[in-house]
């Protein structure tokens, strides 16, 4: 196997999050090199290659950043809904205090704070987690 061969293994078996010892194993067992001489070759392939391992992972990260904003996004729909939809037709107006009106509809206000608490922190951890994607691709 050439070494640039060799190199595009190392930087897909990393860039999949293999961990580094079993891909020294690998090039041990593909090339016949000693742990040492391996162990070096996959070190300075992950020095030289950083931007292309970490291509090879942007694509996860970013299906489950974005996942996580829209879950956070969604968490904070159903809270909404849970305060505003069983309050139509109460005697409960719409601007006051919002525990009232959930108490009323028979929930813990304790509900609705958990939901939008997850919620906006799903939603603010997903967009820095976006924000760090970019910044690492420029």
């Amino acid at each position: 196997m050439d070494e640039a061969a060799l190199e595009q293994v190392v930087v897909e078996r990393i860039g999949k999050g293999i961990h580094t010892d079993d891909v020294i194993l690998q090039v041990c067992h593909l090339t016949g090199w000693a742990w040492p001489e391996a162990e070096s070759f996959v070190e300075l392939v992950q020095i030289n290659e950083t931007d292309q391992i970490r291509r090879a992972n942007f694509g996860l990260k970013l299906v489950l950043a974005g996942g996580v904003v829209l879950s956070g996004f969604g968490l904070i729909a159903i809270a909404g809904s849970i305060l505003i939809f069983p309050t139509i037709g109460m005697d409960v107006p719409l601007a006051s205090e919002p525990v009232a009106m959930v108490r009323e509809a028979g929930l813990s206000a304790t509900v609705l704070y958990v939901l939008l608490s997850t919620g906006i922190s799903m939603v603010v951890g997903g967009i820095l987690g976006l924000m760090g994607l970019y910044s690492h691709e420029k």
